[in-house]
């Protein structure tokens, strides 16, 4: 009995021992397939029976042909086990010590829960591949790869989002482009759900011609919109360098009589003296911003040796360290990154559009590289550990950090008492006359 007559016969079977009613689709409903071949016959199983069964089944990406039971992924599947753990150390490491130090980057954090996702994704295909029969593991495996991607991307985006800031500050700190930013970062949310639903419900239920081909559609939707989610930081960085800044004001409706007309103030962590890999803030050296003073109605960008924008340098109180970041190093590391995440989502989206023509015509899906496990190590792996390795040896917890939001004085300050490391008394920005910022110009 050849594959297609042997997957044929029992898949009906095992829908009516389950009190499926209708005609289910060869290949759904693997997991309710499996679990009646082990009641029924556990010679169906056998790892003979396996090598023909497995040709037949629909795609999983990274999955085909599925971990054989002879363990040739472990080694591969243990190695990014072991890089992304310690990626995950080393971005919880520079966290904690940052925030030892009042220097509070939670995008670190986010990148640090990214790849203790990615561990979890290659830990559950670790055990998958010695349990080739247990699907709910490879389905696991591929969800929590799929969604550290996401997060990812929508890590990738706010760094975008700060330089569009740093270009336009009022226009990025404006309600309505906020207002897109979070929507955006919500969408995620709804990629994620898509992904799961028209990842894991073939497999795990049986279904009829029109349900499975609803799942393949949500499967491929979300796979394109999660390549036009990649594409969203070039248009921000696009759209940075497209207007003079001053031209796009917080009303898009309304456009100023000259370009530096009623510029608001903004403020930089101008204590940062470094981006080197291994340069952390002096302790006591970040400045707080309190409620109440005029530093607090400034807008907050990251820091950069170049002023932000024409005319809003005049106000500043103190000019930024020679020795600062350039804006110009941050935006290579977003277009590197962003172009790595954008190839590997279209890789990603190329598989999917295969999955409804590999039931009809498994010769053609077995040969589809697309869809072999080296190419999800390939991207899903290495490319992104290279990233990840790239923004930690850029110290983007440096090069994108933006000042922390106003907060109340402690009573010790208040009160004339020493308030920790932070001189509260210090002004962060002042909104002098333009005379007096040149006459004080070497301070």
């Amino acid at each position: 009995m050849d594959s297609s007559k042997l997957l044929n016969s029992i898949t009906p079977l095992a829908a009516t021992y389950f009190n499926y009613t209708g005609t289910p689709v060869i290949g759904s409903g693997i997991r309710y397939v499996i679990n009646w071949a082990k009641s029924m016959n556990p010679n169906l199983l056998a790892p003979t029976t396996l090598n023909v069964i497995v040709p037949e089944l629909p795609n999983i990406f990274g999955g085909y042909p599925y971990p054989e039971h002879k363990g040739i992924e472990r080694g591969p599947s243990a190695l990014f086990i072991s890089v992304f753990g310690v990626l995950a150390l080393a971005c919880f490491y520079i966290t904690a010590r940052n925030t030892k130090r009042g220097h509070n980057f939670f995008l670190l954090f986010g990148l640090g829960a990214f790849c203790i996702l990615k561990v979890i994704g290659y830990a559950c295909r670790l055990a998958w591949n010695g349990n080739i029969i247990n699907i709910n593991l490879g389905i696991c495996s591929i969800v929590f790869i799929q969604v550290a991607q996401l997060v990812l991307l929508a890590l990738n985006k706010i760094l975008a989002h700060r330089i569009f800031t740093w270009r336009h500050p009022e226009t990025g700190a404006a309600w309505w482009v906020t207002a897109f930013f979070n929507f955006t970062y919500m969408l995620v949310l709804g990629l994620i759900a898509m992904a799961i639903v028209g990842e894991a419900l073939p497999f795990l239920y049986f279904l009829g011609p029109s349900s499975w081909m609803i799942c393949q559609n949500v499967m491929q939707a979300a796979a394109v919109l999660n390549v036009v989610y990649a594409c969203l930081p070039f248009g921000a960085l696009l759209l940075a360098y497209a207007f003079k800044p001053g031209q796009l004001g917080p009303n898009p409706l309304k456009r100023r009589k000259t370009p530096t007309e009623d510029l608001p103030p903004v403020v930089q962590p101008y204590w940062i003296e470094s981006a080197s890999p291994l340069y952390f803030p002096a302790k006591g050296s970040v400045r707080k911003i309190f409620k109440g003073t005029r530093a607090a109605d400034a807008i907050r960008i990251m820091p950069s040796r170049e002023p932000p924008a024409h005319g809003l340098h005049e106000n500043y109180y103190k000019p930024m360290n020679p020795n600062s970041p350039r804006i110009l190093t941050a935006i290579l590391t977003v277009l590197i990154g962003s172009t790595t995440l954008l190839l590997n989502t279209c890789f990603r989206c190329a598989s999917s559009f295969q999955r409804s023509k590999s039931v009809m015509d498994p010769a053609f899906h077995y040969n589809y590289w697309a869809s072999h496990p080296y190419v999800m190590y390939v991207f899903y792996g290495a490319t992104e550990a290279l990233v990840l390795s790239m923004y930690l040896w850029m110290r983007i917890d440096l090069r994108f950090y933006i000042p922390d939001m106003a907060g109340k004085r402690s009573s010790k300050a208040q009160f004339g008492g020493d308030d920790s490391s932070f001189d509260v008394d210090e002004p962060i920005m002042v909104d002098e006359p333009k005379d007096y910022l040149e006459e004080n110009a070497h301070v």
